[in-house]
């Protein structure tokens, strides 16, 4: 029976800040981008169609400074505005900079934090257990034999049940289309029997008993011989 799905709801709170500009500030910042002749032939739309406006030409070095300056034209409240925008502009742009610093410096922590979480995530995770047919085969590949010996083996590792007990006869592993003779799949089985863990490739348990005694390393005489003769007993 299929497990139930389990979902999980998580809540996040992400704080965000967001900038709007006015029509009249972002006005006046395309004025500011315009190029020189661009801007000249606004300007002097400005003052046509702006009867309060007024051209002031700046005074050459030539003229004669006894002569009282003209008058500059009265700022305009529409000049004030623009004037104001101006300042605005800049003051935005400083906190502008100043909000991107910031939010440089949250992400960059925030970013490592997580990567720190995830990589003592994998470094506690444990390992997924091999199974013993992989094991098998892992030390397989370092022994050295023939060739017909090691296919023989690897035939022999596919039929080892995880008990570790050879599951079939070995001379059903033989026939005519095998690339390996009865001969070779004896002498790999003999060479299974020597790996870990001591008593795989046994056919039953005396067998298996039998391997264990071989590879004790002591005297296990008295053992064998009780295992070979009077294990049903």
């Amino acid at each position: 029976m299929a497990e139930p799905i389990k979902m999980q709801l998580s809540n996040q709170m992400r704080l965000e800040q967001q900038m709007k500009l006015a029509p009249h500030m972002i006005q006046s910042m395309e004025i500011l981008q315009l190029p020189i002749l661009a801007l000249q032939e606004r300007i002097e739309q400005e003052i046509n169609s702006n009867p309060v406006l007024e051209l002031v030409e700046p005074v050459e070095s030539g003229a004669d400074e006894s002569l009282p300056a003209a008058p500059d034209a009265a700022a305009s409240p529409s000049q004030t505005e623009k004037t104001e925008d101006f300042d605005r502009i800049e003051d935005l742009d400083d906190d502008y900079s100043e909000y991107i610093s910031q939010a440089d410096t949250f992400q960059s922590s925030a970013s490592s934090d997580e990567a720190d979480k995830k990589l003592e995530a994998i470094k506690n995770t444990a390992a997924p257990p091999i199974s013993l047919h992989d094991f098998l085969d892992q030390q397989w590949t370092l022994i050295d034999a023939p060739e017909g010996v090691k296919k023989a083996g690897y035939t022999i590792i596919d039929y080892i049940d995880v008990r570790g007990y050879l599951s079939v006869r070995l001379e059903q592993l033989h026939n005519d289309k095998s690339e390996f003779s009865p001969q070779d799949l004896d002498s790999a089985l003999a060479l299974i029997q020597k790996l870990e863990p001591a008593g795989v490739g046994a056919r039953d348990l005396r067998e298996c008993l039998l391997i264990q005694l071989s590879q004790w390393g002591d005297d296990a005489s008295f053992e064998t011989a009780l295992v070979k003769d009077y294990l049903d007993d």
